[in-house]
């Protein structure tokens, strides 16, 4: 640790308080570091990395709303098969790139300044894992879209509303909850009778499903495994073992 004291005067010319700043090297303070851990910051980051996927899938295909550029593929003896899997694919190859290479960086930065972990590895495969899975998602459910409807502003809206669904049907049935049901105990905070300082809440209802959210279904986990901080300079690196089934099962 580093530290940098300084003493200045005020206007009066009265001698202030010592301030002291203290500057920990990273390698002292954190076991790893990826992403903020504050509530709701990877919420949304997922929502952003949707939102990506979509906006993908809307340049791949936007060749369809231009009967000129569509008569060309066609002309050039390309079918309809293969051009959207040409697109779809490249697409999909694009994503990965865009997931892997941040994640990449993340990685190899937590290297060479906390050292290898086999936590810090387990980690990054999980943000990697959900940020690919979410932007493949949407993307493949934009281009599907795409591919019925025919026009941009109806993809996205359908896309986002498809995408979307599980959790507005959610916070709907949250909110009617909170509105008329007395007593509702999802997403309230409440004290005990035999321990009145002691307060405690329970998770919203969406929090409780955020597995069928093919956006959320990572969030809490995304949080828990966001940094790890040292308590002692020589604390062992403790173990993660993040939850891999769910990513595959959505991947499937």
């Amino acid at each position: 640790a580093k530290f940098i004291e300084k003493g200045f005067e005020g206007f009066g010319g009265d001698k202030l308080e010592l301030t002291t700043i203290d500057w920990v090297q990273n390698k002292t303070k954190y076991h790893f570091l990826i992403f903020s851990d504050v509530e709701y910051a990877s919420g949304i980051l997922m929502a952003i990395i949707a939102l990506c996927g979509i906006a993908v899938a809307v340049c791949s295909f936007n060749f369809i709303t231009s009967k000129r550029m569509v008569n060309v593929y066609y002309s050039l003896g390309i079918t309809r098969t293969k051009l959207f899997c040409g697109k779809f694919f490249s697409g999909l190859l694009l994503l990965f790139i865009a997931a892997a290479l941040p994640m990449t960086v993340i990685f190899f930065s937590n290297i060479f300044t906390v050292g290898f972990s086999a936590s810090l590895f387990k980690a990054c495969a999980y943000y990697f894992l959900c940020f690919f899975i979410v932007s493949a998602l949407s993307f493949t459910l934009t281009s599907l879209i795409f591919a019925a409807v025919g026009t941009s502003f109806e993809t996205v809206i359908f896309s986002l509303v498809f995408i979307f669904i599980p959790d507005i049907f959610l916070f709907g049935i949250q909110s009617v909850m909170d509105a008329f049901l007395y007593g509702n105990p999802y997403g309230r905070g409440f004290t005990y009778v035999n321990a009145p300082f002691y307060y405690d809440n329970v998770a919203t209802l969406s929090d409780q499903l955020s597995f069928i959210s093919p956006v959320f279904w990572g969030n809490s986990q995304l949080t828990e495994l966001a940094v790890r901080v040292k308590n002692t300079a020589t604390e062992a690196v403790p173990k993660v073992s993040p939850d891999f089934l769910t990513p595959f099962i959505w991947l499937a």
